[in-house]
């Protein structure tokens, strides 16, 4: 392994991990956000889950020669961790609705960065102009997930402290995962991140359509509602 390459390659993965915090910055910089506000922010958070997990996640199971059952099997197998973790939290826990929505997307956001975290260090040892371009990329939709995440947890309560958070955990998983790499790069296993970011794509499509749209909607229409 490149050394050299490798540690460009964490420091690239690490500032394209710390993107994520513009997203809480955008959001909960703010003094006051308004239901409207918050509504607005968790149907766009859906649109760019749904958006990273049919463009970028999925394809990568394609490109791992997935087959059309095998991919269903592991996006299946995410969304039901989703459909059961409502169901125990639901049962189980004293939190509410949108506050277990809010744990669960981030959560989702967190595991989603691990082997991203890898990819981005992955393609800098391959190459280095690969791994600035895949780190810029990655830059690019890590600020509309740490969106996600603020907005959730703003919807739900949280302080923006609380929110601010979940944000730095997400954001450091995504730099654990290519610390894993630089550490031991035999790690990495094409097959292995491609099961994993299917199952992660499976739980962000049944997150917004279960979860974040419904509750976005939900904001519009007690806005609404609240005026007449």
């Amino acid at each position: 392994m490149d050394t050299a390459n490798a540690l460009l390659g964490f420091w690239l993965a690490t500032a394209a991990a710390s993107a994520t915090l513009l997203g809480w910055v955008i959001f909960a910089g703010r003094k006051h956000v308004s239901d409207r506000a918050i509504g607005t922010a968790l149907i766009i958070a859906a649109l760019a889950m749904l958006y990273v997990s049919f463009t970028q996640l999925i394809p990568q199971a394609y490109d791992a020669n997935f087959t059309t059952s095998s991919l269903l099997l592991w996006l299946g197998i995410g969304f039901l961790i989703v459909v059961l973790l409502r169901w125990v939290g639901d049962k189980f826990s004293n939190l509410d609705s949108l506050k277990s929505s809010a744990v669960l997307v981030a959560a989702a956001v967190t595991a989603h960065n691990l082997p991203e975290g890898a990819a981005a260090i992955a393609a800098t040892v391959q190459d280095l102009n690969a791994g600035i371009v895949t780190s810029i990329a990655i830059a690019i939709h890590n600020v509309p997930e740490g969106l996600a995440i603020a907005a959730a947890a703003l919807a739900a309560g949280y302080s923006k402290s609380r929110a601010l958070l979940f944000v730095v955990i997400a954001a450091g998983a995504e730099i654990l995962g290519s610390g894993i790499v630089f550490v031991e790069v035999q790690l990495l296993n094409q097959l292995l991140i491609a099961k994993l970011l299917t199952v992660v794509a499976g739980i962000m499509i049944a997150l917004s359509v279960i979860e974040l749209l419904p509750h976005g909607y939900a904001k519009f229409v007690t806005k609404r509602d609240s005026t007449h």
